[in-house]
């Protein structure tokens, strides 16, 4: 179905007013040459709408083998799998992009710490 660029405008402006934090692994190098991860930074922000009571309904729905902590809706296209997100000081691991009419979902599960 054909969604008017307008539209998805305002469904942005309604809808998409949470903050998401594309988080970056930072890496050292020591003085032997070694590669070490020192922990993520914020890499990028973008708006979406953040659920978390229906992630059980979208598992079983796309029968998905993984367990999803979180689904965002959004319009942001700077995202990948297995991308680390920061939402409310949690960070969870993007597990997968579904393009819908209007806008992009975002599942994704607690990523571990």
């Amino acid at each position: 179905m054909f969604i008017p660029r307008q539209m998805k405008t305002e469904i942005a402006k309604t809808f998409y007013d949470k903050e998401i934090h594309l988080m970056y692994k930072r890496t050292v190098t020591d003085v032997e040459g070694g590669v070490k991860n020192d922990g993520y930074s914020v890499g990028d922000v973008f708006k979406g709408n953040v659920n978390f009571s229906n992630c059980e309904k979208i598992q079983e729905e796309y029968g998905l083998d993984y367990r999803v902590s979180i689904s965002i809706s959004t319009h942001y296209t700077g995202l990948k799998v297995d991308d680390i997100l920061c939402y409310n000081k949690v960070l969870y691991e993007v597990k997968g992009i579904y393009e819908k009419d209007s806008h992009l979902l975002v599942l994704g599960s607690k990523w571990r710490v």
